[in-house]
């Protein structure tokens, strides 16, 4: 599988295109199962609706037993969001992360 793969030559893996709780949720069980414990996590926000439940996520993936992080994928929320909206969703985004102490890229 790719995660074996990424786990063995990276130090963290990217999960895109995040939109809800669900869609994270199941990770510490892939990565204990595979015995993977040192793999930092990056929370891909690349959608309206990943960007409007930030806070859940990031309550939710704070719960892990892994170094966290958020990246802001401006290209991909400006083509949904709209470009006018981008700077104001990019502040909220990085408020937020720092609010969690919460490396945001």
């Amino acid at each position: 599988m790719h995660l074996d793969f990424v786990a063995g030559h990276a130090d963290m893996v990217g999960i895109s295109f995040v939109r809800d709780v669900h869609d994270i949720v199941v990770l510490p069980q892939v990565l204990a199962k595979r015995k993977i414990w040192n793999l930092g996590v990056i929370l891909k926000i690349e959608t309206k609706d990943g960007f409007e439940n930030m806070p859940l996520l990031l309550l939710e993936a704070m719960k892990f037993p892994y170094p966290l992080g958020v990246m802001s994928a401006r290209g991909d929320l400006a083509m949904e969001c709209g470009w006018e909206k981008l700077a104001d969703i990019q502040e909220e985004i990085i408020s937020i992360c720092n609010a969690a102490h919460v490396p945001v890229i």
